[in-house]
């Protein structure tokens, strides 16, 4: 048997000699081909290469949280109603909403800033710079681009909102310019947010503790979903206030494609004196090309009446 195969691969090579040399030639019967581990007869199977799953931006953890929440620093020239004095510089809260960088924070923040400066999380060393969209003065609400792309951001809560609800509020206070985090429960959701510088047709009350520089930062589930933006709290009786995601996606489309609404381009305070008689909007600061600035409004005025209304009479922006 050993000669024999010996013999049939002597014969197999001799024949292909032929073939590649003088023509083609009938191959030899399959019976005198012995098997090998190379034979065309063996099936190969193929190996799938093995993919590694695509990283994904959205933020679904606390953990992760920073990576998606900024602090603002907006630059300009801002009068304070109280000292009349000037403010180069002010700082707030936002969050990133998608890859490309847009982010939403409050109006009281970047309103009439000439310079947005933008840091994420908690590496303070790398500044991005950015720029207003949109802004809405009576829902106390801004969209700003942030340079660059492929950002981590978060998406919102899509469950009913109840009370008892755990949520977390997340930001830069002023006091301690650290990425800060605090806790609490969802106390309610009321359709009036006046005050003296908003009137949000949607808040949320929650206890997490929010202080200046937490505005426009998120209010999120254990799950990092955003619940509402935080801007406002009552110290004394112990509630912060969130602008609820209804009021926010009335006017963010309009936001996105770079439309203001309801604003006339300033950052302003309700005041209303019964002892002098006096009540409108102080005018901190005047965006640049805004409707305000087009008819000569600057920063340190008041606005007492819009459309035939007199504005503040309360000591809210009700009537703005």
């Amino acid at each position: 048997m050993k000669y024999k195969t010996i013999n049939t691969i002597l014969t197999v090579i001799i024949g292909m000699f032929l073939v590649s040399c003088a023509g083609e030639i009938d191959p030899p019967p399959q019976e005198d081909i012995l098997p090998s581990a190379t034979s065309p007869t063996e099936t190969v199977s193929e190996v799938e290469p093995t993919t590694s799953p695509e990283p994904t931006l959205l933020i679904d953890n606390l953990d992760d949280l920073p990576q998606a929440v900024i602090q603002i620093e907006s630059e300009g020239v801002f009068v304070n109603p109280e000292f009349l004095s000037y403010h180069l510089a002010g700082r707030g809260s936002g969050f990133i909403i998608s890859p490309s960088g847009l982010a939403i924070t409050n109006s009281h923040v970047v309103s009439g800033a000439a310079l947005i400066k933008v840091t994420i999380g908690e590496n303070s060393e790398k500044t991005y710079n950015a720029e207003i969209l949109g802004v809405s003065e009576c829902s106390d609400l801004a969209l700003i681009d942030i340079e660059g792309d492929n950002f981590p951001y978060l998406e919102w809560y899509s469950d009913e909102i109840v009370p008892d609800l755990e949520v977390w509020a997340a930001g830069f206070p002023v006091s301690n310019p650290a990425y800060n985090l605090t806790e609490g429960i969802i106390y309610g959701i009321e359709e009036d947010g006046k005050s003296d510088w908003a009137s949000v047709d949607q808040i949320v009350q929650h206890s997490a503790l929010i202080t200046p520089g937490n505005s426009g930062g998120p209010l999120v589930t254990n799950d990092g979903l955003v619940v509402g933006v935080n801007y406002a709290a009552d110290f004394q009786r112990g509630l912060s206030f969130a602008i609820g995601r209804e009021a926010v996606f009335s006017i963010l489309d309009d936001l996105k494609g770079g439309e203001d609404v309801d604003s006339l381009g300033i950052n302003g305070l309700a005041i209303s004196s019964l002892e002098d008689s006096i009540s409108g909007i102080w005018v901190s600061s005047v965006k640049p090309g805004s409707t305000a600035d087009q008819v000569g409004v600057l920063a340190g005025d008041i606005i007492r009446t819009l459309d035939g209304v007199t504005l503040a009479t309360d000591g809210t922006m009700e009537t703005f």
